[in-house]
């Protein structure tokens, strides 16, 4: 299937993308969603797309104003995912960011935050079984100045 064609199927069944076998390899296919527009909530959980699926993930979400939802859970994201995650400053509106069952760390949620301190409007950050550990504990307090947030 066509990088093209896949994206506008992918608008219809954005919901159904949970565990859908998409791995480290579909960095082009998910660089490819700055095509869907109005795109609101997107779920990628139980699909091992690693730190490079997500490269292109960021990359096609870019052009993504109106996300307000991002689940990616277990998806094999380390370390190096925070840093990558930062590019989700400039989604605005983004309400909630699931990221739990990926060991990305203490370091990797330094990287996040750079993120998530501009992000005003966020409601929910799930990060369990993220290997975080009492070292997060002043990253995690500095967030708490969003009052709106409700970390779990």
């Amino acid at each position: 299937m066509n990088v093209r064609c896949f994206t506008s199927f992918l608008f219809l069944f954005l919901h159904s993308l949970r565990s859908c076998q998409l791995s480290t390899k579909s960095g082009p296919v998910l660089r490819d969603m700055n095509n869907i527009i109005n795109l609101e909530d997107l779920n990628l959980s139980l699909n091992p797309i690693g730190d490079e699926g997500l490269e292109g993930l960021m990359e096609g979400l870019k052009s993504q104003t109106k996300l307000r939802s991002l689940t990616l859970m277990n998806c094999k994201l380390s370390t190096k995912s925070g840093t990558i995650l930062r590019d989700l400053k400039n989604i605005n509106n983004l309400e909630e960011l699931h990221l739990s069952g990926n060991p990305i760390g203490d370091e990797g949620l330094e990287g996040l935050m750079e993120a998530l301190k501009s992000q005003t409007k966020l409601r929910i950050l799930l990060l369990e079984g993220c290997n975080l550990s009492t070292k997060s504990g002043p990253i995690l307090r500095d967030l708490k100045k969003n009052t709106n947030l409700d970390l779990k």
